[in-house]
């Protein structure tokens, strides 16, 4: 082939530079294509196929060039060609190789002022022409695949970005699912509060449709969907999802999913009140319990799940009394039971405060304060139903916690009573309560004991507490009401005695503080011990200078 060989040495490699050169201007453009078809003429003379290294970078090109130059066309759908396309199409269907098409579609995927919509309807075109030439069918078929799952995960992606917005949705990140980028996306979607355009059916089916197509787990999605649904109040939406969440997802790894109600879903929950929501949540976590227990083997896994269905059953029923009993003053249900329907992980010292912010919220609503006894006889009875309440706290822990919250709590906002207020509101339930609660309100009130409940951030809650708030004459009438409580008691208290002899003492105290009121407070401290004479406390005072 002499007139080839004298091609090879002439022209060719010029015409080959220049077919493949760079620049963007309309005169490199029109170079490569003088150059192209200079090109290709002269290997048509010479009865040569070019091969693909040099018809690839000509089809890239030449799209490249089309699209540029091509006027604007209206929003394609997922698989039609653009009309500039026509060139390149001839290009890469001459290709030689599946794999140099796909190497083109790649190049054109990151080429400026190219659509990659077009660029992959373009490629999956190309793939399914020459899947009916001779060749490697098999390999095209793959090829296309591969576009139009592409072109898919675009529209979808793009949907997405829509309803979530582009700071959470990235097509480029959705389409190469870098990190399971397309799995969070979906369980974003999942989670999404329903609207009137996208209601909470529609949201549901897109999800799991989504999860289903890229092999997201529909376990999660299902969670997720229950999660955004009581985070944004849906409640009557999710008691319709419930069936299809629990018999058409959960069901999958019903293990699995209650693990993330507990963990995802339960911390989404309302933090006052919310009664509807907790009900929702513990009526979908008996729904999965029950599937555990009818489908386990194992006789004491059904049992097990039978009891947890029971327990889940029990805490929607007292959900929905102790919110009622609440009257809608802020009762943190999360603060009585755990995600479980159990007992709450932060036990009878947050169960109590949780019902005494609630309380201290109708006591303080009147002026002056009130005890407000019917809803906390109401609260007591709700505790009672509770499945699993912490320990220590049961209906007489209500009343205590009640008591204390008229005592030392406040409403944010708020002016915040007097001591005596306080006192005359808590003192009417005062016989209401165990002797041994009476001996703890007595001794924090008027003695300075510890909180009763331990609340150490409550105000008048640590150190002296309400004592120290309390003027003398208070304290000693608080403790002469516990006094007078224990002594109606059934059975004598053993601290009665004790009380007596401090009240005793604290009567003497206002005696010497009314006939010495010239006495420095450290000098009327001293009289703080029940066990003091009044000789030896005088020759301290004389020793301190005291105006005897």
């Amino acid at each position: 082939r002499p007139r080839l060989r004298a091609l090879a040495a002439g022209p060719l490699p010029s015409l080959l530079a220049a077919a493949t050169s760079g620049g963007e201007d309309d005169r490199a453009r029109d170079v490569r294509r003088a150059a192209a078809t200079a090109l290709a003429y002269s290997l048509c003379l010479q009865d040569v196929a070019a091969s693909d290294e040099i018809l690839a970078p000509l089809a890239v090109n030449a799209a490249v060039a089309s699209a540029v130059d091509a006027p604007p066309e209206e929003p394609l759908d997922d698989m039609r060609v653009p009309s500039w396309a026509g060139p390149a199409l001839g290009l890469l269907v001459g290709l030689d190789s599946p794999d140099s098409v796909g190497k083109c579609v790649d190049a054109l995927s990151v080429a400026k002022g190219v659509d990659i919509k077009a660029v992959l309807a373009l490629g999956a075109r190309a793939h399914d022409m020459r899947a009916g030439m001779i060749g490697d069918a098999a390999a095209e078929r793959e090829g296309s695949r591969r576009c139009k799952s592409k072109l898919r995960a675009l529209a979808d992606a793009d949907w997405l970005a829509r309803r979530l917005g582009a700071t959470l949705v990235d097509p480029g990140r959705f389409v190469a699912d870098e990190s399971g980028y397309r799995a969070r996306s979906i369980v974003a979607l999942a989670a999404l509060t329903p609207t009137t355009e996208l209601p909470a059916t529609a949201i549901r089916l897109r999800a799991f449709e989504l999860a289903e197509l890229y092999g997201a787990d529909r376990v999660a999605v299902a969670v997720a969907h229950a999660g955004g649904l009581l985070a944004s109040g849906a409640v009557a939406d999710l008691e319709a999802a419930r069936s299809e969440l629990v018999h058409g997802a959960f069901a999958e790894a019903p293990d699995r999913a209650i693990a993330g109600l507990r963990s995802d879903v339960w911390p989404a929950l309302p933090t006052d009140d919310g009664k509807n929501e907790y009900a929702a949540y513990f009526n979908l976590l008996r729904a999965t319990h029950e599937v555990l227990a009818k489908e386990n083997v194992e006789e004491n896994e059904r049992e097990r799940h039978s009891v947890a269905a029971a327990r889940a059953s029990a805490a929607a029923n007292a959900s929905v009394a102790l919110c009622d009993a609440a009257q809608g003053c802020g009762l943190s249900l999360a603060a009585l039971m755990g995600p479980d329907g159990g007992a709450p992980s932060g036990g009878r010292v947050e169960a109590t405060r949780a019902v005494g912010n609630s309380v201290v919220k109708t006591a303080h609503s009147s002026i002056p304060v009130v005890f407000p006894s019917d809803a906390v006889a109401a609260l007591a009875a709700a505790v009672a139903v509770l499945p699993d309440p912490a320990p220590g706290f049961d209906s007489d822990a209500v009343w205590l916690s009640a008591v204390c919250a008229v005592l030392s709590l406040s409403v944010p906002g708020s002016a915040r009573a007097q001591p005596h207020e306080r006192w005359t509101a808590a003192e009417t339930a005062l016989p209401t309560l165990p002797p041994d609660d009476i001996a703890e309100v007595v001794r924090w009130c008027a003695l300075g004991g510890g909180h009763p409940l331990g609340w150490t951030d409550a105000q008048g809650g640590g150190g002296g507490g309400f004592a120290s708030e309390a003027s003398l004459p208070l304290r000693i009438r608080a403790l002469a009401a516990g006094v007078e409580a224990l002594e109606r008691a059934e059975v004598s208290h053993a601290e009665l005695t004790a009380f007596r002899r401090s009240l005793a003492r604290l009567h003497v105290v206002a005696v010497v503080r009314d006939a010495m009121p010239s006495l420095v407070a450290d000098s009327l401290r001293m009289l703080d011990d029940d066990a003091f004479i009044l000789a030896a406390v005088a020759e301290r005072w004389v020793a301190a200078g005291e105006p005897l």
